[in-house]
C-alpha cells in the first residue's frame, strides 16, 4: 500500500537550539563506537525536511556541526563525472550543505568525481573522492582552501591532533597537515586502504583490503601488524585460499581494538575479531550459537551500546549483538526483510541503537533488550513512512541482493545534539524528529 508523506502529516517546522559540534565525522569520533549517551531518542520518528542529494553510497554518511549538515554525493551516476551542471533537484558529484533546522541549501561545492566522506573540523569540511585527492573547504561558504593529490582514489579520512590520516587505493598512508594540506609523511602498506582509520589517542589503526591492520605511532612509526589470513588459518582448504578483506572502520574499546571483515561466503563465526590495542596479539574470535551456523560477511562497523556491539548481520534479516569483552553472541532480533547485503554501521543515543538496513528501511531497537521499538521506511520517497510497502515484508524471500521495492541504504546515520537523526537514502537526505 503506498503512503504518501503528505497524508502522514510527517513534516515538522520545530526551531531547534544553536549547537557546535554535533557529529563531526563518521560513528561520531575517532574510537569509532558509533555513540553519544546525552542526546534525546526519538520515541515517534517523522519527517522535520528531506532534501534531494542524489546517489548516496556506502561512504556518503552526513556530518553536523554548527548547525549545518554536510554530506559528499555521488550525483546522479555512480562511478563517473556526471558533469557541473548542478541543480537543486538535480545534485552532481559535490560537498553538499544544509541548514540543520529547516533543511535549506546552504552551499554546494563541485567535485571532478564521485565524493566518498567527508569529516568537520575546526571551520573545515574535509572530503575525499574518486579522483584521488582530499581537499578542505570553508565549512561557512563551500570555498576550497586546499588541495593534495594523492597516488590513487581515497576513501575515508581520520583527523587528530592537527593532521589528517587518509589511505589510498595503491595501499598509500598519508599523514596530512589538516591546516594546508601538506603531506607530512607516507608509508605503503601491503593493500590497497578503504576502510578508515581509528584511534585510541596515542595509536592509529590501519586496515587493508589484504586482511592486514597496522598500529602507528603519534611519529608515523610501525608499532605492530597482524594478519587476519594468519588469525583465521582454518579457513583454507586444500583448494582454497580466502583473502579476508576488512572494508570497516575498526572500533577501539578499552584495551581492543575489534575489526570486522569480509569472507568468502558463509561460515560458522561472527566475522568479527578483537586484537589487543598495544601488541596486536588476538585475544578472541567471535563466536555464534548453536542455533546458527551461517554468518556472512561483515563489511559495516558495529556501534557500542556498554558493552554491546550491534550490527545488522548481512545475508539475513537478523540486528545482531555481540559481548565486546569476549566475542560470545548475546542475541539477535529480526527485523525487515532478509537480504545479503549490508553496508550501513548503526548509531547509539542513549538506549536506542538505529541501525538502517539494506532492504530501505530504519530501525529503532533497545539497546539493551534487543526490542524493536519502530521502523520507518526511506527507500522510495513517495512511500516514506512507518509501515514497510507492499513485496517488502518481514522475513520474505530465501535473500535478495537488492530490495524488491526502492532502493537500498548504504549511508549511515548522524545524530543531533537535539537528538533528530540525520540519514541519506533514495536520492534524499533525511532529518527524522521526534514527532509531538
Amino acid at each position: 500500500m503506498k503512503i504518501r508523506m503528505a497524508l502522514l502529516g510527517l513534516l515538522l517546522s520545530t526551531s531547534l537550539p544553536a549547537q557546535a559540534t554535533d557529529w563531526p565525522m563518521f560513528q561520531y569520533d575517532a574510537r569509532r563506537q558509533g555513540a553519544v549517551s546525552d542526546r534525546p531518542q526519538i520515541t515517534r520518528p517523522g519527517i522535520r525536511w528531506r532534501a534531494p542529494v542524489g546517489i548516496s553510497g556506502w561512504l556518503n554518511s552526513p556530518v553536523i556541526a554548527d548547525n549545518t549538515v554536510f554530506i559528499g554525493t555521488a550525483g546522479q551516476v555512480w562511478n563517473q563525472h556526471d558533469g557541473l551542471g548542478f541543480s537543486v533537484k538535480k545534485p552532481t558529484d559535490s560537498v553538499m550543505a544544509f541548514d540543520l533546522g529547516s533543511g535549506k541549501l546552504k552551499w554546494h561545492a563541485p567535485a571532478q568525481q564521485d565524493v566518498n566522506q567527508v569529516v568537520w573540523s575546526d571551520g573545515l569540511v574535509l572530503a575525499t573522492g574518486d579522483e584521488g585527492a582530499v581537499w578542505a573547504l570553508d565549512a561557512r561558504n563551500g570555498e576550497v582552501r586546499w588541495r593534495t593529490k594523492l597516488s590513487g582514489s581515497s576513501y575515508q579520512l581520520l583527523v587528530q591532533n592537527g593532521q589528517i590520516i587518509v589511505g589510498d587505493s595503491t595501499g598509500q598512508l598519508y599523514w596530512l597537515a589538516r591546516s594546508s594540506g601538506k603531506v607530512l609523511r607516507q608509508k605503503q602498506l601491503g593493500g590497497a586502504i578503504r576502510a578508515g582509520a581509528a584511534s585510541d589517542g596515542q595509536l592509529v589503526f590501519v586496515p587493508t583490503t589484504t586482511g592486514q591492520i597496522y598500529a602507528f605511532d603519534q611519529q608515523g612509526q610501525t608499532r605492530w601488524q597482524a594478519d587476519l589470513n594468519e588469525i583465521y588459518p582454518e579457513l583454507n582448504t586444500d583448494n582454497y585460499r580466502p583473502t579476508l578483506e576488512i572494508y570497516n572502520s575498526p572500533t577501539v574499546y578499552k584495551d581492543l581494538v575489534i575489526v570486522g571483515f569480509a569472507r568468502n561466503t558463509t561460515y560458522p563465526e561472527p566475522a568479527l575479531v578483537a586484537l589487543e590495542r598495544e601488541r596486536g596479539i588476538m585475544r578472541w574470535k567471535a563466536q555464534g550459537t548453536r542455533q546458527r551456523t551461517d554468518w556472512g560477511n561483515l563489511r559495516s562497523s558495529p556501534a557500542l551500546y556498554q558493552d554491546l556491539l550491534i550490527y545488522a548481520e548481512p545475508y539475513s534479516n537478523e540486528i545482531v549483538a555481540v559481548e565486546a569483552n569476549n566475542g560470545q553472541v548475546s542475541g539477535s532480533e529480526a527485523a525487515g526483510m532478509v537480504m545479503f547485503p549490508q553496508w550501513s554501521s548503526p548509531a547509539v543515543a542513549g538506549q536506542t541503537v538505529y541501525v538502517p538496513r539494506f532492504d530501505g528501511a530504519l530501525y529503532a531497537l533497545n539497546a539493551a533488550s534487543g526490542q524493536l521499538r519502530w521502523q520507518f521506511y526511506l527507500g522510495q520517497a513517495e512511500l516514506v513512512g512507518p509501515r514497510l510497502p507492499e513485496g517488502l515484508q518481514y522475513g520474505e524471500g530465501g535473500g535478495e541482493w537488492k530490495p524488491p521495492v526502492g532502493d537500498a541504504i548504504y549511508s549511515s546515520p548522524a545524530i543531533a545534539a537535539n537528538g533528530d537523526v540525520l540519514l541519506a537514502a533514495g536520492g534524499y537526505l533525511y532529518c527524522l524528529t521526534q514527532q509531538p
